[in-house]
């Protein structure tokens, strides 16, 4: 839903940042002695790419309405 998209995605991305603050803290391993899934290693990498094409487009954004 568009109107609660940022404020979702928000809270979900802060999940995961401690989540892998998580892991750093522990070596590499979650509360639970788990590590990352090959499929979760590439998403987490996929997302670093994302996150900084977000960064740039939302410069964009706040210049363009201020």
């Amino acid at each position: 839903m568009s109107y609660c998209r940022f404020e979702n995605t928000a809270r979900d991305f802060q999940d995961c940042l401690n989540a892998l603050e998580e892991l750093i803290n522990n070596h590499g391993v979650d509360e639970h002695g788990d590590k990352l899934s090959k499929t979760e290693y590439h998403a987490m990498i996929d997302m670093a790419s994302t996150a900084e094409e977000y960064l740039n487009t939302c410069e964009e954004f706040i210049e363009m309405i201020n």
